[in-house]
């Protein structure tokens, strides 16, 4: 969910200043080292980035503590493949604001499962299965991404849409996922209330409660993403 902030002084000024730079020149070629590499964009128009909470490289939220929430870069339209028919509308490019007031429940989210002692590794876990339940490909794409840079093993990744098939997930895991399944699918009042039943043996009423609101968020992001067609670059571009 976070990104690394930048250095001592003004963060949020700072931001705003080099957003202005690149809005008011054509992007120079090549990319400083370390960053991942972007394609060109037109001149006066942001930096493609589709982002949300988790991608540390696909938008610049801001913090000067742990609880201020910053600026983030919309996705550019120009980026993707069009037909000509059919243009897709970025909804987080046409209401930045709400876009950074979903970022900014989403990195309230993240602290709270932090402060409820859920690690980086089980976020990721359920980032990805609620990406698989919804069939978000971007969001797959930042989050197994995300998942093996934590630390995750390919072969839990692998079998994680059968996870109830495995031995793999300790019980806190799977008790998580039932959970953000439970809230990810909607079912019937009955199925729910035994999902939530199972998951609290479990976890604590503040597990509970975090895994709900990762959820919640993570799910909000799939339909933010698949609404817009933010698109899946091949690895390199």
């Amino acid at each position: 969910m976070p990104c690394a902030g930048p250095g001592p002084g003004n963060v949020a000024q700072q931001a705003l200043t080099g957003l202005s730079r690149r809005n008011a020149a054509p992007r120079r070629s090549g990319t400083a080292a370390g960053s991942p590499k972007e394609p060109a964009t037109e001149p006066n128009t942001p930096t493609p980035k589709a982002c949300h909470m988790f991608d540390k490289h696909c938008h610049a939220t801001l913090r000067a503590g742990p609880k201020l929430v910053g600026i983030v870069e919309p996705m550019n339209e120009s980026s993707a493949p069009q037909n000509p028919e059919h243009r897709s509308v970025f909804l987080d490019k046409q209401h930045p604001a709400a876009w950074r007031a979903l970022n900014g429940l989403g990195l309230k989210a993240k602290e709270a499962a932090e402060d409820a002692g859920l690690d980086d590794k089980l976020i990721e876990l359920l980032n990805v299965r609620i990406s698989q339940i919804n069939g978000c490909a971007y969001c797959l794409d930042l989050h197994v991404g995300d998942a093996v840079k934590g630390g995750e093993s390919a072969q839990r990744l692998a079998v994680l849409s059968a996870w109830r098939d495995t031995t793999l997930f300790s019980e806190k895991e799977r008790a998580a996922l039932t959970l953000a399944e439970a809230i990810t699918s909607i079912a019937d009042a009955r199925t729910r209330d035994h999902e939530g039943a199972q998951a609290r043996k479990h976890l604590t009423p503040e597990e509970f409660s975090a895994v709900s609101w990762l959820a919640i968020t993570m799910n909000a992001f799939n339909r933010v993403s698949i609404v817009s067609q933010h698109p899946v670059r091949a690895a390199g571009d």
